[in-house]
């Protein structure tokens, strides 16, 4: 039994088949970068060395101060060194940013870097510790797959696309509900009409309108609703994300949603095509407490 378990234990499981094609391809193209820069800076460090020893080797039998810098700070090893210490950290964040944009979700890259990347408290005057510190950080070479195990562990046994959907969820919750009070809700449902009570505001200058970001949370919504996806971004909705817009009346006009009215005094009201509708989304994003 316990060779069993033994063996369990040491069965690598691929991280890569858990992710699309097209994400790998991304993936091992910013590896590549990075290996190239993590070499190129590398390499960089070494021939300043070298050209600041000669220079120093070159005036070591004049009188100190008798001379100037001739390479000044166009040689500089610290900056080099600065920049290995956070080209890591950047490489995981392009990584996590990737994910999050094709994804459309939200991941904690601060606890990612802190998992992959040595750290050293800043008070901590203990030399053998920074020796430590130090020795790791020239030794460290980041993978993508290691950054995509902590992706996935954060996904919390969902697929990309369930997180996703998840977090628009909750996001649309809280949009419809009061945060100080009991989470009162803050939309009123009539029929085939959703009515925001703090949808949009209007400037008292231009008289044109714009959603707030609850509300705008809640388009998405409503463009997952239709379509499934939000991905796919219909004209009439990106006007209603874009800062400002005019007309008091968007048309939507496509299958469940009929249109989006906003008022002066913040009011927004959506209207979907059937009542149906506004019960489903309702049920489905204003009141899904993920």
């Amino acid at each position: 039994m316990a060779d069993l378990l033994e063996k369990f234990g040491n069965v690598k499981v691929d991280v890569t088949s858990k992710v699309a094609e097209s994400d790998n391809i991304a993936c091992l193209l910013m590896q590549g970068a990075y290996d190239k820069a993590c070499e190129a800076l590398k390499q960089l460090r070494s021939m300043e060395e070298i050209h600041i020893a000669a220079q120093k080797s070159a005036i070591e039998n004049l009188p100190s101060g008798s001379i100037s810098d001739y390479l000044g700070d166009a040689y500089s090893i610290n900056k080099i060194n600065y920049r290995l210490q956070d080209i890591h950290a950047i490489f995981i964040d392009d990584i996590v940013r990737w994910f999050e944009n094709t994804y459309h979700v939200e991941l904690a890259k601060e606890a990612i870097r802190n998992e992959l990347v040595p750290q050293l408290d800043y008070y901590d005057n203990n030399l053998e510790h920074h020796k430590q510190y130090e020795e790791k950080m020239a030794s460290l070479h980041i993978r993508y797959e290691d950054v995509l195990d902590l992706i996935i562990v954060q996904l919390g046994g969902f697929t990309f696309a369930e997180r996703a959907l998840n977090e628009l969820k909750l996001k649309c919750f809280e949009a419809a509900h009061h945060p100080y009070m009991h989470q009162q809700a803050t939309y009123i449902q009539r029929k085939a009409v959703i009515s925001l009570e703090y949808g949009c505001s209007c400037s008292e200058y231009s008289g044109d309108f714009s959603l707030n970001s609850g509300a705008k949370n809640i388009v998405r919504g409503l463009i997952m609703y239709e379509y499934g996806q939000t991905s796919i971004m219909p004209y009439q909705y990106t006007r209603l994300l874009d800062y400002e817009f005019s007309q008091q009346l968007i048309e939507i006009n496509s299958s469940k949603v009929a249109s989006i009215k906003c008022f002066k005094n913040t009011r927004a009201d959506i209207r979907f095509t059937k009542e149906q509708y506004a019960r489903e989304f309702v049920e489905m994003f204003l009141e899904a407490n993920i």
